[in-house]
């Protein structure tokens, strides 16, 4: 939670709206919250890649090896479907033209998404290289409020792929993808979030 306000509070600052209504992390009774607001959920994962890793590797073997650097960096969108509806298939890939031709959203909010999240991608890398650290790929949700486009996931961790630079150790989700122990994955985490919010402590507010 730490790092998603950390990065919203970022988006923000850059011009990306998103569905936070302050800059705090509440603390409710020892109990942490973000307050919120209601929009309607888009249901697609809009993901951005840097470099190779995971799902394309093992799709396209002849085509991509794991580590190729995209130049320039490549824009993926999956439908949010339960596997047991789709026969077997994880999120689905949809395009531009399933998107707007199943009204899922009209072509003038799929372009406010699609360069939204190529902005929060390249802003995410700029941060991220200062701090030794390279951005593999990211994973973000949108929802509409009042006809406009707004980040609405978080920004974390689990919703990113990003090594040290100079080790090529993992610092995100991927830290329990290859089972490290409970232990090891809560220090990958907290190291991270050194790295990126020295003061991080200082986003909570006590109610």
């Amino acid at each position: 939670m730490y790092a998603t306000m950390f990065f919203l509070n970022l988006m923000e600052a850059n011009g990306i709206p998103t569905e936070r209504v302050n800059d705090k992390i509440l603390d409710i009774g020892g109990k942490f919250a973000i307050l919120i607001k209601r929009c309607k959920p888009l249901p697609i994962e809009w993901i951005r890649r840097y470099y190779a890793a995971g799902s394309i590797v093992r799709l396209f073997p002849t085509f991509v090896t794991e580590g190729q650097k995209f130049e320039p960096p490549l824009n993926k969108y999956d439908a949010k479907i339960d596997v047991s509806l789709t026969g077997g298939i994880d999120d689905p890939t949809m395009n531009e033209s399933y998107i707007t031709g199943l009204h899922l959203m009209t072509k003038e909010q799929f372009d406010q998404a699609d360069a939204m999240l190529s902005k929060i991608g390249d802003i995410l890398n700029d941060v991220y290289l200062k701090a030794g650290i390279k951005l593999i790929d990211l994973k973000m949700e949108f929802g509409i409020l009042n006809d406009k486009v707004i980040l609405i996931d978080e920004l974390s961790q689990d919703c990113m792929r990003a090594n040290d630079i100079k080790t090529g150790e993992t610092l995100t989700k991927d830290a329990y993808r290859q089972w490290k122990t409970p232990k090891e994955v809560l220090k990958t985490y907290e190291t991270f979030l050194e790295r990126m919010c020295p003061n991080y402590k200082e986003l909570v507010i006590k109610l």
